[in-house]
């Protein structure tokens, strides 16, 4: 992976709900992070807000960071619908003025804005537009069923609920143990993180289980097991389509489901969540006759939260639905590493 340095764009949304590719990037990825760019909390350190070891600044304008030489700006926020921000024109052009590539996980390509495209090729600098799918993309048919290692595939109660991150967690669990390991990136942040992918929300309908094939037979090299990011919620009216075809795309022969104890309505909207033992069920009958999957463990995300009130929280889950549970940032992801190899 890349050591470039980089600073991470979030302007006024850093701690708001859509700053989830930074913070991903921030947590996993290899890149030399040099500063973050979020006028709201200039003067703090991101270990204040995420408790994560580097130390990284905020700060409230581009300039500010070119005594550190950025190479690179990542967009780290992704609105809903993925539009661009009127706002945030100046400082992307500022950045590239500065001879700085820009990495974005907005729908809206900035290779296709005009304005930007041209400014961009003035000062020679690169636009990746990580949603951007570019591959010839099959139709899927089951074809990951030929492979004989262990699927696990991260499932939500809704979307943004942390599946990325227990899919990473897991991996890296996997790896220090000794057990070879493939992480397979869906989305904008696991593609920066993970050095490729295709985020299979740009993919038309048809082709989302091909783009899960893909991926899958594409890296494979025989390694124990194969971690897929999920993505969205099967009870997400917006978001399902994908789920789906993740689902059927990949195989998995493990499910981890992933759920936010504080979310209690589907996000962004006023329609309650089922229960999670529902949720779990639809997922399950929801896997193919080919290869039947069950969810062996849950991924809590208590982020905001003690360790003693996510650790209630934990046994409380564990009781409740009978399946080994942990939150991966806090506690690790042994337990659900452990859960998956004894089904």
């Amino acid at each position: 992976m890349s050591q470039k340095r980089v600073i991470i764009y979030a302007e006024d949304e850093f701690c708001g709900k859509s700053a989830k590719l930074g913070i991903g990037v921030i947590r996993y990825s290899d890149y030399n992070i040099v500063g973050i760019i979020d006028s709201t909390q200039k003067g703090k350190d991101v270990r204040e807000i995420l408790g994560t070891k580097d130390e990284i600044r905020f700060y409230s304008q581009i300039d500010e960071c070119l005594k550190f030489k950025p190479e690179v700006m990542i967009i780290g926020v992704a609105p809903r619908e993925g539009k661009l921000p009127d706002a945030w024109r100046k400082d992307i052009k500022r950045a590239i003025e500065c001879g700085m590539d820009i990495y974005s996980g907005l729908h809206y390509f900035l290779r296709e804005d005009k304005e930007i495209s041209d400014y961009a090729q003035k000062y020679n600098v690169k636009i990746w537009d990580l949603r951007e799918v570019t591959e010839n993309i099959p139709v899927g048919f089951g074809r990951v069923k030929q492979i004989m290692s262990k699927i696990i595939l991260t499932v939500g109660t809704d979307c943004a609920i942390g599946k990325m991150t227990a899919t990473i967690e897991m991996y890296r669990t996997a790896q220090k143990r000794g057990i070879s390991s493939l992480f397979i990136p869906t989305g904008q942040t696991g593609i920066l993180c993970g050095g490729f992918g295709i985020a299979i929300d740009r993919v038309i309908g048809d082709f989302m289980s091909g783009a899960c094939e893909k991926l899958i037979l594409d890296n494979y090299h025989n390694e124990e097991a194969v971690f897929v990011e999920g993505q969205g919620g099967i009870y997400h009216p917006g978001y399902s389509a994908v789920t789906l075809g993740i689902l059927h795309g990949t195989l998995p022969t493990h499910m981890i489901l992933c759920h936010d104890v504080r979310r209690k309505c589907v996000k962004d909207s006023d329609i309650p969540l089922p229960s999670i033992k529902k949720i779990i069920q639809a997922y399950e009958l929801l896997t193919l006759d080919i290869a039947p999957a069950k969810v062996v463990g849950i991924a809590l995300n208590c982020s905001n939260m003690t360790n003693e009130e996510a650790l209630l929280h934990i046994k409380n889950i564990e009781n409740e639905i009978g399946l080994p549970t942990t939150d991966c940032v806090k506690f690790g992801a042994d337990k659900l590493i452990d859960a998956i190899w004894t089904v």
